[in-house]
């Protein structure tokens, strides 16, 4: 039996401004990043059909640092729009509310990042002040406060959406080297979100393998 574009998983878009002629498509396993397909593009153009069985987590890499992350299932359709150079602010991706939700986190995210430049960007322009230590208590609690409610975001987005894998990437989102939640000092937020998602997606190598993390610890 034949299968027509609409029966299988699609992911298509247009980057504007973008002369390069190919994006590489790489899925996210609990392990590891897997180069999964190249994506050919015609003057900023795409249209992909990715293999997907069970829910994923994929990232299309247009250069270094600009991608589209993303969650698909089978037969979803995704539809992807930005504009080079400035990729990923000016992204946007619809097709299911997984996807919709991972941006929401990812948006807040790029907000935060704002925030932290413009103190560390503060704090170069004045680092020869005669006050440069209280100065830089001044910006560690500034920026202690936009991590906590930053952390209170995603602890509220995750009570929000247990039942959704897009829950379990909030909790592992980090800033830099920051993490916003540890594995073993927030176990219960962990172990709850397992509960919903085992229900939810059952076969999902990311639960089974958060399972299995969990029985460890």
């Amino acid at each position: 039996m034949s299968f027509s574009c609409k029966q299988r998983t699609k992911i298509s878009g247009h980057i504007a401004n973008y002369n390069k002629q190919y994006a590489v498509l790489y899925k996210l396993t609990p392990s590891s990043i897997e180069a999964e397909d190249t994506v050919l593009l015609t003057n900023g153009h795409f249209v992909h059909y990715p293999k997907v069985e069970n829910i994923s987590v994929y990232l299309l890499r247009f250069n270094d640092t600009c991608f589209a992350s993303f969650i698909l299932q089978a037969l979803d359709t995704l539809y992807i729009k930005a504009t080079a150079p400035n990729i990923n602010r000016s992204m946007e991706i619809k097709g299911n509310i997984e996807t919709d939700l991972l941006q929401q986190t990812r948006q807040q995210l790029f907000l935060l990042e704002d925030s932290v430049k413009k103190l560390s960007d503060y704090f170069i322009a004045h680092q020869y002040d005669t006050q440069l230590d209280s100065l830089h208590r001044i910006l560690e609690n500034q920026f202690n406060i936009y991590y906590d409610n930053h952390r209170a975001y995603l602890m509220n987005f995750i009570e929000k959406n247990p039942d959704k894998l897009a829950s379990l990437l909030a909790f592992y989102q980090t800033l830099g080297r920051n993490s916003f939640f540890s594995p073993s000092e927030d176990k219960a937020i962990l172990q709850n979100i397992y509960q919903t998602l085992s229900q939810t997606y059952p076969n999902s190598e990311y639960i089974l393998d958060l399972g299995e993390k969990l029985s460890i610890n």
